[in-house]
């Protein structure tokens, strides 16, 4: 039985708020969260937040 490979693969995404309050924009994806965690702490500002994003339909 083939399953979907999003399903079973981890995605994790950089997200940064907008000048709207409660409004996030994505500004990265990567596979595993010790990626993203680095990229916000390198590039990102203090208010990044970085989500599992696995069961979630991003594009």
């Amino acid at each position: 039985m083939s399953t979907d490979q999003w399903d079973a693969e981890a995605r994790w995404v950089v997200m940064a708020p907008t000048d709207t309050e409660g409004i996030y924009r994505e500004v990265a994806m990567f596979e595993t969260e010790e990626d993203a965690v680095e990229f916000c702490d390198q590039e990102g500002e203090p208010e990044w937040q970085v989500l599992d994003a696995s069961d979630m339909d991003v594009e």
